[in-house]
C-alpha cells in the first residue's frame, strides 16, 4: 500500500450486507507571461532529435493557468492542438470539471528534466512529452492545497505548440478532474464528484450527509473539504489511487490522502470501486460510506494508527448507527471462534493483507475489540480512546493508561472473554 494511502479498505461487511440483502454480484499560446521550472532531478537521458522549445512550452502552460483562474474555458481549450487528433474537446471537459468542482489556487509549473520522449510525427509537426506539477486545491487554504505530477504531450504545428493530451505517470494517483466529464454535487464540507450519473452523484451526497449525520455525536473534527468520487471504471479506480486495478479488485472503497499528499492536514478523498458499489443495496451502501467517512475525518493520522484500532472503530461507528444485528457483523469471527477457539492477540497489519476471509476476520475481530472497550469503559471512553491516538497525542500504550487506566494485556484478556461469550451465546 503507498504511504498516501490509509488503512481504510472496507470489504466484509460490504460484501455480507451486498449478499445478505440479496444483491446479484454483480488559454491562448500567444500569452507572454511565464511560469517557473521545478527542479527534480532528471531522469536517465533519453536519446532525441528535436529538443522541447521550453520558452514555448511555459508560455503555453502559462496562459492554461490564467485561462483557469479566470474561468475563461475558451482560452483554456485554444491552447489544446485543433484538428480530429487535437485535444481541445478534452481541455474543455477538464475545464469544465475543474469549475464544477470548485478548484482554487491553480498553479502549474513545468518540471526541469522529466522529458521522456520526442520525435517527428510529420515534417511540420513534432512532439513531446514534459511532466507538468499541477498545485491545487479545493479551498482557498493554503494548508488545504495538493500537487497532481501530470505528463503533458505537446505537439508543435505550424511553428506552434500546443497541448495535444494529459496524461499521468505510472504510480501517480489521476485526479478526478481529469476525467472525460464530472458530475458534482457540492456543500459546505463534502464535494461529491462521480463520472458515472447524475443520480450516482446524488446518492453519495444524500449517504454521505447521513454519514456525517452518524459521526456528528463521536465530535471527530476536520478542517477541509472531503472529496467522495465514483469513478466509471476499475481502470479509473486504480488510476485514481496511483495503483494497477486489481490491487483493490474487491474493495468497496478506499480512503486516502488528496491527490496522494503526504503533508499533515492534507484534504482526504474517499475513491468509490464501480465494480463492487452497484452491487450494494441501501444498509450496505451507508456501512461503507460512514465507515469510509471516520477514516476522512480523522485524516493522514490514521496512517500510524494500528489497523485494529483504525478498521474497528470505523466498522463499529458504521455498523451501529445502521443497525446491523450481531448475527450478521461478526459472522465470520465468530465462526472462527467457534472452532479454534479465542485468538490470544488483536489483529496485526500482517491480517489485513491476507485473503477475503482473513481479511473479513480481521475487520470484524478489529470491531469486537471496540465493543469490548465499549462494555468495560462506556461509549465516552471507547470515543475518547480513539480520539487520544488519532490526534497525535500519544500512541495506544498511552492512551489505554491516559484515558482507560488499562493495558493492552488487559483489553487482550477483555476482548477474549467477551469473544467466548458471544460465540457461546450463538
Amino acid at each position: 500500500m503507498s504511504k498516501a494511502v490509509a488503512v481504510a479498505l472496507v470489504i466484509a461487511m460490504s460484501a455480507t450486507l451486498a449478499a445478505c440483502d440479496g444483491s446479484s454480484g454483480a488559454r491562448s499560446p500567444q500569452h507572454t507571461a511565464t511560469v517557473p521550472v521545478e527542479g527534480d532531478p532528471p531522469s536517465a537521458a533519453v536519446p532525441v532529435k528535436y529538443d522541447l522549445p521550453s520558452g514555448q512550452a511555459r508560455e503555453v502552460i502559462a496562459a492554461q493557468q490564467a485561462a483557469l483562474r479566470t474561468s475563461n474555458a475558451a482560452a483554456f481549450a485554444r491552447t489544446w492542438a485543433p484538428g480530429p487528433r487535437g485535444g481541445r474537446q478534452r481541455g474543455r471537459a477538464v475545464a469544465a470539471n475543474l469549475h464544477a468542482l470548485g478548484v482554487t489556487a491553480i498553479q502549474l509549473r513545468l518540471v526541469a528534466a522529466s522529458r521522456t520522449s520526442t520525435g517527428p510525427s510529420r515534417a511540420d509537426s513534432h512532439v513531446w512529452e514534459r511532466d507538468v506539477n499541477v498545485h491545487w486545491s479545493l479551498t482557498p487554504e493554503v494548508a488545504a492545497r495538493v500537487t497532481s505530477r501530470l505528463r503533458y504531450t505537446f505537439v508543435s504545428k505550424r511553428s506552434r505548440l500546443y497541448v495535444r493530451a494529459v496524461t499521468v505517470p505510472r504510480g501517480e494517483p489521476a485526479p478526478p478532474w481529469l476525467a472525460d466529464r464530472l458530475h458534482v454535487r457540492r456543500g459546505s464540507d463534502v464535494r461529491v464528484a462521480t463520472a458515472t450519473t447524475p443520480g450516482d452523484a446524488t446518492r453519495l451526497h444524500r449517504l454521505l450527509k447521513v454519514a456525517n449525520h452518524d459521526i456528528a455525536p463521536l465530535g471527530l473534527q476536520h478542517d477541509s473539504v472531503v472529496l467522495a468520487y465514483l469513478p466509471a471504471t476499475a481502470s479509473q479506480f486504480g488510476e485514481a489511487l496511483g495503483a494497477a486495478p486489481q490491487e483493490y479488485d474487491g474493495m468497496a472503497a478506499v480512503t486516502t490522502t488528496l491527490a496522494g499528499s503526504d503533508r499533515p492536514r492534507a484534504p482526504m478523498a474517499i475513491i468509490i470501486n464501480p465494480r463492487v458499489w452497484p452491487r450494494l443495496r441501501p444498509i450496505g451502501a451507508r456501512v461503507v460510506l460512514t465507515h469510509e467517512a471516520v477514516h476522512a475525518l480523522t485524516g493522514p493520522v490514521t496512517l500510524d494508527m494500528p489497523a485494529w484500532l483504525v478498521e474497528g472503530f470505523a466498522d463499529d461507528v458504521a455498523i451501529r448507527a445502521a443497525g446491523v444485528p450481531l448475527a450478521v457483523a461478526a459472522r465470520q469471527a465468530l465462526g472462527s471462534v467457534r472452532r479454534r477457539g479465542a485468538p490470544d492477540r488483536l489483529p496485526t497489519e500482517r491480517d489485513f493483507s491476507g485473503e477475503r476471509s482473513e481479511l473479513e476476520r480481521a475487520y470484524q475481530l478489529s470491531r469486537l475489540a471496540m465493543c469490548a472497550i465499549r462494555n468495560v469503559h462506556g461509549q465516552r471512553g471507547l470515543v475518547s480512546f480513539y480520539r487520544h491516538v488519532a490526534t497525535g497525542r500519544g500512541g495506544v500504550a498511552a492512551a489505554l493508561h491516559r484515558e482507560l487506566a488499562t493495558s493492552r494485556d488487559t483489553l487482550t484478556r477483555q476482548w477474549r472473554s467477551h469473544l467466548l461469550r458471544l460465540a457461546s451465546a450463538g
